[in-house]
């Protein structure tokens, strides 16, 4: 019953952690995007 509880316990960090870790990333990358992109030419 114990393992139970502890294997879900884990697997709930690792979905977590994920998706915390990954909003971090997409953030992080949305700047350095907009960090670095020229503006259009204008005609």
């Amino acid at each position: 019953m114990i393992k139970r509880f502890i294997i879900a316990f884990i697997l709930l960090v690792l979905v977590c952690g994920g998706i915390v870790g990954f909003n971090l990333f997409r953030d992080n990358a949305i700047k350095q995007f907009f960090a670095t992109m020229k503006p259009p030419a204008a005609t």
